[in-house]
């Protein structure tokens, strides 16, 4: 059977199962037929064309009622060959030609459409089912991510509950610890009717009201305090924040007293402005013991008797630059952050020396939006002002006048009491907490001049133009020419007895650096004895070796030719500070003290003997440089043999300062 070419597979002629070797006519016959075939393949395939052409099918549906199903005959098809050879192409001809090629076309155009259509569905079957697939596995990522978010969140939220639980338990303690010390108007009462000599009571005839009046003449207490006027220095400034609200509230204390909802009514409210309101209180923690001139003495003072529960919100032992203005996401923040054993030390135990005023902050409201009111007005001395009384009178309150006379007397026992209990050949810690117990409260008769040695005794500034140790030497000798002067024999005791101290602390300080260092070095050599490499970081700085918390000490070179550390590192000149002179800087915490104390020593002549250097400066060089070598040999034993620091002074110092590590 011969197919014809280019034609359909199914197509076939059955009139032309002939063999070309049977006549020469019929091999002529086939190649009329090939090229019949050809030309109306081409035909065909136009009308296809132009059927995929045609987006809106007209030609197809033209093509299907035009289409001619007739096949012609073999004869026909010779003859139609043979007239193409010619170039003679009848109209009629040509359009049953095209009729007859418009059935084929559109029979293939049917079954290309049909395949393409079954491929198309499979593809999108397949891209389908791999966008499900996809879908899915994002689907699943999504939900991992989301699962392990709300974990995270969960546990956040578990975390800032707990926290939050415990800065409102911490919370709850410290209030009940404040309240069980405040000083309130009842207690104040029952000493008043048991006969208490240490307090006495009194009225007040003001503006037709009797305003009672309680006087303190010994009887221990804690206050919080308010100043009212704390913005007095800046009155005449109407740009300072908060000015306009404290000047209208010392002549005003109904503004005090206005409810949460009357405050955020006022466009100031939260903004700091003149006249900024805010929902927070600013006031200081005093007693009688420790800190009586630890607040801000205005001319108007508020105290308070009690911290409402869950009122407060901080402490600083120094101003604590806090706002005046909470959201509760804020305060909620600030609770969470309380830790009550600081707090505590920092109530019972306020900074030595310090002689300004700490600030505990508090909510200005309840929770139904009731203003925190005053206990009483704070006065000292019986200077009591038209001011005091009339915010008295409005509140309703007592005034409660504490008589400075009386409380200094009896802090000056106290400090006789600590003077004949200290011997001198106490050691430095017992020294130390006597003298900050001494520096406590601004008490005595001399204390400016006692104050500034006091922190130059405990941070051994050096000033070039005035050597340290001379200048030391110079303000105590004026001191004691001082108390010389007071009439008071016991007072100029005390006074001489408080400078003593003070020389005492220092000197007790500088044995107390090098003995600290000393042990330090002793901890080294044994370490290199045993080949055994140890860190100064690892070293139990509070078990043994020494008893105070971040012990380090620092050699500074003149004219910035680097720093070494305790620990035999040296470091580089690039940052070191421009100095004239040797410096050896100490640091470290006794375990009674909240601050650190700082030592800062340079190597002045000694004033005795100008050509010799200060024997304190020479003392704790001999013990650093000691500690250093050592410390030294110790970080070698770390080191291969190839890696060994070159000796100080090696050409090779400057490479190894350069890179920080000698």
């Amino acid at each position: 059977m011969k197919i014809e070419k280019n034609g359909n597979a199914n197509q076939t002629n059955d009139q032309e199962q002939v063999n070309q070797s049977d006549a020469p006519w019929l091999a002529w016959l086939n190649i009329a037929l090939d090229a019949y075939q050809e030309d109306e393949r081409l035909r065909v395939d136009r009308l296809k064309h132009d059927i995929a052409s045609d987006s809106d099918d007209e030609t197809l549906d033209r093509y299907q009622q035009e289409r001619d199903f007739r096949k012609p005959s073999t004869l026909r098809k010779v003859g139609r060959v043979t007239l193409d050879v010619m170039r003679i192409h009848p109209q009629s001809s040509e359009q049953r030609r095209d009729r007859e090629a418009m059935s084929l076309a559109i029979s293939e155009h049917d079954a290309e459409m049909k395949s393409q259509r079954r491929w198309r569905d499979w593809v999108q079957k397949k891209q389908a089912a791999s966008e499900r697939l996809q879908q899915e596995e994002e689907d699943r990522k999504e939900a991992e991510v989301l699962e392990r978010d709300m974990v995270e969140a969960v546990d956040i939220m578990c975390q800032r509950s707990h926290e939050l639980t415990i800065g409102q338990r911490n919370q709850e303690i410290i209030e009940r610890e404040i309240n069980s010390h405040l000083l309130t108007v009842d207690k104040l009462e029952e000493e008043v009717l048991s006969g208490s000599h240490e307090v006495s009571k009194g009225v007040i005839d003001y503006d037709g009201v009797q305003i009672p009046i309680y006087h303190l003449e010994g009887i221990p207490f804690s206050m919080l305090s308010h100043a009212v006027d704390f913005r007095r220095p800046s009155w005449q400034n109407e740009g300072h924040i908060g000015v306009g609200t404290s000047k209208a509230l010392f002549n005003n204390p109904s503004i005090w007293s206005k409810h949460e909802e009357d405050a955020l009514a006022d466009k100031s409210y939260a903004y700091d402005d003149y006249n900024t309101r805010g929902n927070l209180i600013s006031v200081s923690y005093i007693n009688s013991e420790s800190n009586i001139d630890a607040a801000y003495k205005g001319e108007l003072r508020y105290g308070f008797s009690k911290t409402p529960s869950g009122s407060f919100l901080g402490f600083q032992i120094g101003d604590g630059g806090t706002p005046n203005y909470m959201d509760s996401d804020e305060i909620d923040n600030s609770v969470r952050r309380i830790n009550y054993n600081e707090v505590l030390d920092g109530l019972n135990y306020p900074r030595p020396g310090w002689g300004g005023y700490n600030e505990v902050l508090l909510k200005r409201y309840s929770d139904t939006g009731l203003p925190l009111l005053p206990s009483y007005i704070i006065t000292e001395s019986g200077e009591i002002t038209d001011q005091a009384l009339r915010h008295a009178k409005y509140f309703n309150i007592p005034i409660v006048d504490i008589n400075r006379e009386i409380y200094d007397k009896k802090y000056e026992d106290h400090i006789e009491k600590l003077i004949e209990s200290l011997e001198r050949d106490a050691d430095y810690v017992e020294v130390a907490r006597v003298n900050d117990l001494i520096h406590m409260v601004d008490y005595s008769h001399n204390w400016d001049k006692h104050n500034d040695n006091y922190w130059r005794s405990r941070h051994y500034k050096e000033s070039y133009d005035d050597p340290t140790r001379k200048e030391l030497k110079r303000q105590f000798k004026e001191e004691n020419e001082e108390n010389d002067k007071i009439s008071d024999d016991r007072s100029r005791y005390i006074n001489q007895c408080i400078t003593g101290i003070s020389q005492l602390e220092y000197d007790k300080r500088t044995d107390f650096i090098v003995s600290k260092i000393n042990d330090i070095a002793d901890a080294y050599r044994k370490a290199n004895e045993r080949g055994e490499v140890i860190n100064y970081r690892d070293l139990d700085i509070g078990k043994g070796v020494t008893e105070v918390k971040g012990f380090n000490v620092t050699y500074y070179k003149s004219h910035s030719q680097g720093e070494l550390c305790l620990d035999g590192h040296e470091k580089g000149v690039e940052g070191c500070p421009y100095m004239l002179l040797d410096e050896i800087h100490t640091e470290f915490t006794l375990p009674s003290n909240l601050g650190a104390i700082s030592t800062e020593i340079a190597n002045f002549p000694n004033p005795d003997n100008p050509d010799e250097n200060d024997p304190t400066f020479v003392k704790l060089a001999k013990a650093f440089f000691e500690c250093y070598e050592v410390a030294k040999q110790n970080r070698q034993l770390a080191k291969p043999e190839s890696d060994t620091e070159p000796a100080p002074g090696s050409q090779d110092t400057k490479e190894h300062s350069e890179s920080g590590d000698s």
